[in-house]
């Protein structure tokens, strides 16, 4: 600022108007509101005299009277955690045999995760990601008077910046104190730098400051959760607790990953379904939404609170989630609905195995549209819902009709169909999302103890966190459970006051529902037909998704896909991604890209977001890692010969599902496990594979050496003739 003695508040005049415009061209939503904002509970105060400035909050003083020192010595305490060259110890590289599966996705980035343990990490152990000479993304928790920012953005180079304020006195006054055109330009003139604000007007519920924060940042995927650093302006314990908060949910946002591998076989089985007449749900008749619903999980309590869920089994509607319909055949009890989520093919064996199986004719199905085909042979009648934050509601024209918070386990999708649709009464039967004792983690009954799954679980102590237990104690939990848990909560946040949720389940406490130990009081009153419910909710119909809108639905994947691989593969291609910074610029690039089809293209963004993710997190997280320079430039050449091999086979795995007209019982992504290898993932690992062949004859004591050249067909007994591999169909 200038020294003007005459007037020494013009120049915070004139800076707060050079402010306005300077928001009204780049940020015209800050500009509108605060263009005419008058501060409320709090004053500036101007002290030419020390050359400072302060904010008077409620007769007291925010910064001492020394704003702008506070904010440098803020800043030196930052930069002393938090420096070029500090290591930030976050979640680490997922482990090398983190992807099992033996399809193209999975195979493809499992090579990544393999050369880098073998060749570039080898048995040095996890240390952290060292910062190089910029900051990937710094959170402001909290802008004051801005002035930390504007110092910060001065001497360190960051590439992305969030800034939180739910104050809006602070950042009004911001205006006067902080040349924001200077201090912002610099991101918004690069490409690969951006700015936000997160401005919550006089906002203190934690519940929505956490969730406006969350949301931003799961954009920023691989650089959060990775390398994001929290500067806490001012110690605000509100800040450190939603910190703290998305610290401990950011395994929430590891297993929401989706990927290539299990896209596409929903894709498959979706478009076997609606072939085949498959129908979606629709609405319950508004009269009938009195009706108390138990969605029963397949936690370890179950089996505890068996006898109230009998004797009430009549005046409700039981809707049982996954796994545990084989727990409540076995205790006698045969569901109303059964809700199913997953698509791969052991879905179907699992119920085909179940002890009584012939009594799910009785049961009605309802499940995600990509179930697998040969599981609606198993039910009685069936109806599908399409998930509001999966691709295929958008394609197939029906998002309107999809069915929000539907994910990750059956019992979140059960309980997100009841909300919904607006049952008034929900009781949760075995929704543990923890267990008292890792030997019983779920009900007995379920299919966790069929003797071909009890050898795959292991629980690894070191993975379990305790939990407060609605019966009083504490209970185990893992990452997955907890994900499901919070996801819960969130959606009973959202819903608070609008419906009865009673948890009947003497697992982890839920938050948001009212606990109890005897359900019977619950609907002692309750009189309502539930078939005359069922018949007309889930009765019988024919599937109208017409020829035309399968087809128009084909169209627009391929063109989008089609136009998204050309513009991420011009970016590869233009770009030298040799270094941390370039991979990180990289990176940015990415988000950008998948921010703009996330508005415009919603089906295609959810389809690719989570395939997109797991490369770029795998590449930013061993590339962060790994020290030398030369490693580094290694590394991401093998990274980008990986990605853009995977590009162009998937576009001819899709090409394959979009033609594909064999009958659910010869398509091998029907009649497989995703564990397993489709014909065509056969032939590209066998083509990976280099054939030598040398003949040695000695003739008349003289070694002779024949060098033949040949092809690896491969053959297999088919029937009664032997075939080669690619004859097959």
């Amino acid at each position: 600022m200038s020294n003007n003695s005459a007037n020494p508040l013009q120049d915070f005049i004139e800076l707060r108007a050079k402010n306005l415009n300077f928001f009204r061209s780049y940020y015209p939503g800050i500009y509108e509101f605060f263009s005419t904002y008058q501060l409320k509970g709090s004053k500036l105060d101007i002290l030419p005299e020390t050359n400072e400035v302060d904010l008077i909050v409620d007769g007291g003083s925010l910064y001492s009277k020394r704003a702008k020192q506070y904010a440098k010595r803020e800043m030196a305490a930052f930069l002393n955690a938090y420096d070029y060259g500090t290591k930030v110890k976050s979640v680490r590289p997922l482990a090398k045999d983190t992807y099992t599966n033996q399809r193209l996705f999975a195979r493809s980035i499992s090579g990544l995760y393999e050369q880098y343990y073998e060749k570039f990490q080898g048995s040095v152990p996890f240390g952290g990601y060292q910062l190089p000479d910029f900051f990937p993304l710094v959170v402001f928790m909290g802008c004051g008077l801005g002035l930390h920012i504007q110092y910060l953005a001065s001497i360190r180079d960051i590439r992305h910046c969030l800034i939180l304020e739910t104050d809006m006195d602070r950042f009004a006054g911001s205006f006067y104190c902080v040349d924001w055109e200077q201090t912002l330009m610099p991101f918004l003139s690069d490409p690969a730098r951006s700015c936000k604000f997160i401005l919550l007007p006089d906002l203190q519920d934690e519940q929505l400051i956490y969730g406006a924060v969350w949301n931003e940042l799961i954009r920023m995927c691989p650089i959060f959760p990775l390398t994001t650093l929290f500067y806490n302006h001012l110690s605000n314990p509100v800040f450190d607790r939603v910190s703290d908060r998305i610290n401990r949910d950011i395994y929430v946002h590891l297993f929401s990953f989706g990927n290539f591998d299990d896209e596409i076989n929903q894709l498959n089985n979706t478009l076997h379904n609606f072939r085949r007449g498959v129908s979606l749900i629709g609405k319950p008749d508004q009269n009938h939404l009195d009706l108390p619903v138990c969605i029963v999980g397949s936690g370890p309590s179950l089996e505890s609170r068996q006898a109230e869920l009998k004797s009430i089994q009549n005046k409700v509607l039981i809707i049982s989630c996954g796994t545990a319909l084989g727990a409540l055949l076995k205790l006698g009890i045969v569901p109303d609905i059964q809700v199913e989520l997953e698509s791969d093919y052991v879905t179907y064996t699992l119920h085909a195995q179940l002890e009584h199986v012939e009594k799910l004719k009785d049961v009605r199905l309802l499940g995600a549209a990509q179930l697998n085909p040969l599981l609606f042979e198993l039910f009685g009648t069936a109806k599908v819902f399409f998930k509001s934050d999966g691709a295929l509601a958008y394609w197939f024209e029906k998002q309107e009709q999809a069915i929000p918070n539907a994910t990750p386990t059956c019992t979140n999708a059960a309980l997100a169909i009841c909300l919904h649709f607006g049952f008034k009464n929900i009781l949760l039967f075995g929704l543990d999302y923890g267990f008292p004792d890792k030997k019983d983690h779920h009900a007995s009954g379920s299919v966790y103890y069929h003797p071909n799954m009890e050898e795959n679980i292991s629980i690894d102590d070191h993975t379990l966190l305790s939990l407060p237990c609605s019966a009083g104690g504490t209970v185990l939990t893992t990452n997955f459970l907890y994900t499901a848990k919070r996801r819960t909560e969130t959606v009973l946040s959202l819903m608070a006051g609008q419906q009865q949720i009673v948890n009947c389940s003497n697992g982890a406490v839920i938050e948001h529902t009212i606990w109890s130990d005897n359900a019977r009081t619950l609907v002692k009153h309750v009189n309502i037909d539930k078939q005359a419910v069922l018949n007309l909710w889930l009765g019988d119909s024919v599937g109208t998704e017409s020829t035309d809108l399968i087809a128009s639905a084909k169209r627009a994947l391929k063109t989008e896909i089609d136009q998204f691989y050309f513009e991420l593969e011009s970016r590869i291609s233009s770009q030298s991604i040799d270094s941390i910074r370039a991979y990180c610029d990289f990176c940015s690039s990415v988000i950008s890209l998948l921010i703009d089809i996330e508005g415009q293209k919603p089906g295609l963004y959810f389809f690719l977001r989570g395939t997109i993710w797991h490369y770029l997190y795998a590449g930013y997280s061993h590339v962060f890692s790994i020290e030398d320079p030369s490693q580094q430039c290694s590394y991401l050449a093998y990274w980008v010969e990986t990605l853009s091999f995977f590009l162009e086979e998937s576009r001819l795995d899709i090409d394959t599902v979009l033609s594909n007209d064999l009958s659910i019982y010869h398509d091998d992504r029907v009649v497989n496990t995703i564990s397993l290898p489709t014909a065509k993932d056969r032939d590209r690992e066998l083509s990976k594979l280099k054939w030598d062949f040398t003949g040695a004859v000695i003739e008349n004591g003289t070694l002779c050496i024949d060098k033949v050249e040949w092809d690896y067909a491969g053959y297999c007994f088919n029937g009664d003739t032997f075939m080669a591999y690619n004859q097959l169909k």
